[in-house]
C-alpha cells in the first residue's frame, strides 16, 4: 500500500489572505478554512471572503481577530457560529478587496 502524501498547506490559501491567516495563527487564533473572496466578473457573481476557525472563539479572540483583519484593510466583517464538519466554529465573512 502506498503512503499518502501530506498536502502542501500553503497551496490551499489564497495569496490575497495568506499573510492575514498567518498572523491569526501566530496569535494563537487557529484558522481551519479561508478564502479571500472574489470580485464579480461577466462570468461569475461576487463571492464573499471568509475565514473559519477551528473552534468557537471567545469574545476576546473575536475582538482580536477583527482588529487584525481591520488592520489588514478588510472591511464589512460579519461573524457567526456555525456547525462545521469538525464541530461548532466561529466563521467571519467579509467583502472581497477592491
Amino acid at each position: 500500500m502506498r503512503k499518502r502524501r501530506r498536502p502542501n498547506i500553503k497551496c490551499g490559501i489564497d495569496s490575497g489572505i495568506r499573510s492575514t491567516v498567518k498572523k491569526l495563527n501566530k496569535q494563537g487564533i487557529k484558522t481551519k478554512y479561508s478564502c479571500a473572496g472574489h470580485r464579480a466578473t461577466s462570468k461569475y457573481k461576487q463571492e464573499q471572503g471568509y475565514i473559519a476557525f477551528n473552534k468557537k472563539l471567545s469574545e476576546e479572540n473575536i475582538r482580536q481577530a477583527k482588529d487584525i483583519l481591520h488592520n489588514k484593510g478588510v472591511k464589512r466583517i460579519g461573524s457567526k457560529t456555525k456547525t462545521m464538519r469538525h464541530g461548532k466554529a466561529t466563521v467571519f465573512s467579509f467583502s472581497p478587496r477592491e
